[in-house]
């Protein structure tokens, strides 16, 4: 008898805490404000610019991820051959924070590779113009942007989201030819 009083009151308890959530949700006093689901996001070249008032070198890539109903841009940045990654909230432009990638000046003070790593940053069209370019294929947002080096070749890989799905764009830094489009379903 004293288990069914116990299992009773369990879940009476159990069905009013339910209640008290589904209210304060619908009445927004868990968490809503921080989440950037419904927010309006600052562009990728703003993104950009203050990624490099914080970090001045060259940009590698940029992405817009998302983390716990959160968006942000994460931006890697080259300088001095160290890499930097600037985390800025999609939403508010803040920087939410700054990682520095000492390993890789290690790597580059032995001398291996001293010549590929210089020679990626060197191309004959911008990243603003490979955007372009991708942007002129296919209608969509841009969330991803990288200079990568594949086979000796030099290329952009532009990550979009269109309606139809996510696509690659790969693009030849040297002569703005698409390589390859990649839709993924």
């Amino acid at each position: 008898m004293k288990k069914k009083i116990w299992i009773g009151v369990l879940s009476a308890g159990i069905a009013l805490g339910g209640a008290i959530s589904v209210s304060a949700m619908s009445k927004g006093t868990i968490n809503s404000s921080q989440s950037s689901a419904n927010q309006e996001y600052i562009s990728m070249d703003k993104a950009k610019e203050i990624a490099l008032n914080k970090i001045n070198g060259t940009v590698e890539s940029i992405e817009l991820d998302h983390k716990f109903n959160h968006a942000y841009y994460e931006v890697e940045i080259k300088k001095n051959h160290i890499d930097f990654d600037v985390y800025i909230d999609a939403v508010t432009g803040n920087i939410r924070g700054v990682h520095k990638d000492v390993s890789n000046k290690k790597y580059i003070n032995q001398g291996q590779h001293k010549d590929q790593q210089i020679s990626v940053t060197k191309t004959a069209i911008t990243t603003e113009q490979a955007i372009s370019i991708a942007k002129k294929e296919i209608d969509g947002t841009v969330t991803k942007v990288e200079k990568d080096e594949d086979d000796g070749m030099i290329k952009y890989e532009i990550e979009l989201q269109s309606n139809q799905g996510e696509v690659d764009i790969d693009i030849d830094a040297n002569t703005g030819k698409i390589i390859e489009i990649d839709y993924e379903d």
